[in-house]
């Protein structure tokens, strides 16, 4: 697994990905059939608890000692010097000496900078190690050993070359040393360990390969991959589920112009279609969510730049960052579009939103942060005075409008001690808003009208369809993190992500994390009273949930990005040198286990939805080579987006 870092044109694959054939997916042999793709998923031969991968990463060793030695000054020592010096005229030759405790690996290079070129580069041969920088000269010099392990040709100023050195240090021992030797009088420089910009310095590459399990239990198996995209740079930024299985994902494009993108899916994974809003004069329309309302139509909320116009009237002109909620019709038609800001027009804007949600009157609620002052058609919010220079701490918002785009009330928390945001929506049965976000209390009096006794403390909250009141709060005590997620399940109990450190109580339990920060998972019933919460995540790792989403029978889906060796509750899912990967989990009504997987180095995840089915769809922005289920993708531009069908 390797990774390296587009008018839409549009690829979609439907199929198993573990075929060949046409394209990246289904084989011609063999057609996706979802019926009984779906059976197999469930009643089929149960898949291994484990899926193995091999993994290659480099780790990077720099020199001890580096020097030169010349002829011509035969008592010198130059171990300060900038560059490396390998010339038959006068004769220079150049030392390397590398210590190292690493041990196990395949492959070793040595990587040097081209200071100055020649028409005959050195050879390499292997040394002595028993030397220092600060006391080598030309009389002290060990001589070479063994046959040479690489001899350059023509090389040019300001290029790479490799030397394979595998054969000299795969024996093991802790120092390993060479020594360049000229083959012509057209003498070479190399930049040293002395040269101050860091990536020209001399390097050791040794290359090391394990095999890690990056998916844990008898579900989640990759059965189908999808890309969309052209030559442009495409960022898939949200999906939304409806409910027959069809789904729509809302992104940006960036070719000469940047627009925003939404494409419409049926349940069989055609593209219904696909729809480019490009924006003129530099303007940019930036979508966070999107959700769809019981009739089908689409809303999207996110920030803008510039004076953005899709047909129905610009936006009023952004300095910074201004918040915009849309309305869409099912055949991607705008039917309504407006922005808002904070300032009073003459500095620059700061409102993000974080969520979106609807009810069965197709209202759109949206929540997230601003700094500062904010209108959104009521009375003018206020986000405290540490929102303000020279604090600029986040304030949160919280906002109702008509399915017609009409403001029905909004409310905002000031920032308190260390910023309140919002990060979740949903409603329930009833139309009650249900928000989760971070709250902090007030920097000075220590109260907090979310109940936060900390700064940065998790919290769930209901709030009134109609005028917005709270009506319950269950602020996180003890925790410091936020709430990222929320879904509605039966009855209308809440359940809630998020990432924590510390400990809380909850159901008269103490939850607390590792040293790091973990993963949270829990459930609340329809009055805010606790049912349970459990905590998820590797020791040594930090997992961070960006998505919620849940299917029929009440199963939990979480998906995130974690650093380090990942545990979510079914054994690890990624090596310990594998920095910062995506992944996604399923857990039970209860919060056990079902399935978790690794997802490549994937850092930008942001689409996940469940469809009826109970599959799973995961996916983002394509930016380098991943492979899944023994295919790799690859971007047609800058990036795509990609997502996978994962099976219950």
């Amino acid at each position: 697994m390797h990774v390296s870092r587009g008018s839409l044109a549009v690829g979609v694959v439907w199929g198993l990905a573990m075929l060949g054939g046409c394209g990246e997916g289904a084989s011609p042999e063999e057609p996706w059939d979802p019926l009984k793709s779906q059976a197999q998923a469930r009643s089929g031969t149960p898949t291994p608890a484990c899926e193995p991968e091999t993994f290659s990463y480099d780790v990077q060793v720099h020199p001890s000692d580096d020097t030169s030695a010349t002829a011509d000054a035969p008592r010198s020592f130059f171990g300060m010097s900038r560059t490396l010096l390998s010339d038959a005229n006068p004769r220079q030759e150049a030392y390397l000496r590398f210590t190292t405790a690493f041990k196990g690996f395949q492959r070793a290079r040595l990587i040097l900078h081209v200071a100055d070129g020649s028409s005959d580069g050195p050879a390499l041969y292997a040394t002595e190690s028993t030397w220092n920088e600060n006391a080598l000269t030309w009389n002290t010099r060990p001589a070479p050993r063994g046959q040479a392990l690489g001899n350059l040709g023509a090389v040019t100023a300001g290029a790479q070359v490799e030397y394979d050195v595998t054969a000299a240090v795969a024996n093991g021992g802790s120092a390993h040393a060479f020594v360049l030797v000229p083959d012509s009088g057209d003498g070479t420089d190399f930049y040293s360990k002395e040269e101050p910009r860091y990536e020209l310095q001399p390097v050791l590459v040794l290359t090391f390969t394990t095999s890690a399990c990056t998916r844990q239990g008898s579900g989640g198996t990759v059965i189908g991959v999808s890309r969309e995209g052209g030559p442009g740079d495409e960022q898939a930024r949200d999906l939304a589920v409806d409910a027959n299985g069809g789904f729509v994902i809302a992104g940006e494009s960036r070719t000469d112009r940047r627009g925003l993108t939404l494409s419409r899916y049926r349940a069989d994974g055609s593209q219904e279609w696909s729809r480019v809003f490009s924006l003129e004069n530099g303007s940019s329309l930036n979508p966070s969510r999107v959700t769809i309302t019981p009739l089908g139509n689409i809303l999207v909320v996110g920030h803008y730049a510039g004076s953005p116009e899709l047909g129905t009237g610009p936006l009023p002109a952004a300095l910074g960052s201004n918040l915009f909620i849309a309305k869409f019709t099912p055949t991607g038609r705008p039917v309504w579009l407006k922005g808002f800001g904070t300032g009073d027009g003459r500095t620059p804007s700061s409102a993000f939103a974080f969520a979106v949600a609807t009810d069965a009157q197709g209202s759109l609620l949206v929540t997230g942060y601003f700094h500062g002052a904010m209108n959104l058609g009521g009375a003018t919010l206020d986000a405290g005075v540490r929102s303000r220079e020279p604090f600029l701490l986040p304030g949160m918002f919280l906002a109702r409008f008509s399915w017609e785009g009409e403001h029905l009330w909004s409310r905002a928390w000031d920032a308190g001690s260390l910023g309140t945001e919002g990060h979740a929506l949903a409603t329930d049965s009833a139309g009650n808003v249900l928000l989760g976000g971070v709250a902090s209390p007030d920097f000075t009096t220590g109260s907090s009208e979310l109940g936060a006794t900390g700064a940065r403390t998790p919290f769930i909250a209901s709030f009134s369809p109609a005028d917005g009141q709270q009506q319950w709060s269950r602020p996180l005590n003890g925790a410091s993190g936020l709430v990222k997620g929320l879904a509605v399940l039966a009855r209308d109990a809440v359940a809630f992500t998020g990432q924590f450190s510390g400990a809380f109580t909850f159901d008269e339990q103490t939850v607390s994390s590792s040293p790091s920060s973990d993963l949270l998972l829990g459930i609340l019933d329809a009055q805010g009273a606790a049912r349970w919460a459990r905590r998820y995540g590797g020791e040594e790792a930090s997992e961070y949930p960006r998505r919620l989403a849940t299917d029929a029978a009440g199963n939990l889906v979480v998906m995130g990005v974690a650093s380090g060796v990942a545990d979510l509750g079914g054994g690890a899912i990624s090596p310990s040198w594998y920095d910062v990967h995506g992944f996604v989990a399923s857990y039970g009504p209860t919060g056990e286990h079902r399935w978790s997987r690794s997802l490549d180095s994937w850092r930008e995840l942001s689409l996940l939805g469940v469809r009826p089915s109970g599959e799973t769809l995961v996916g983002g922005p394509l930016q380098g080579p991943m492979t899944f289920a023994g295919t790799t993708y690859t971007p047609v531009g800058a990036s795509d987006s990609l997502w996978l069908r994962l099976a219950p």
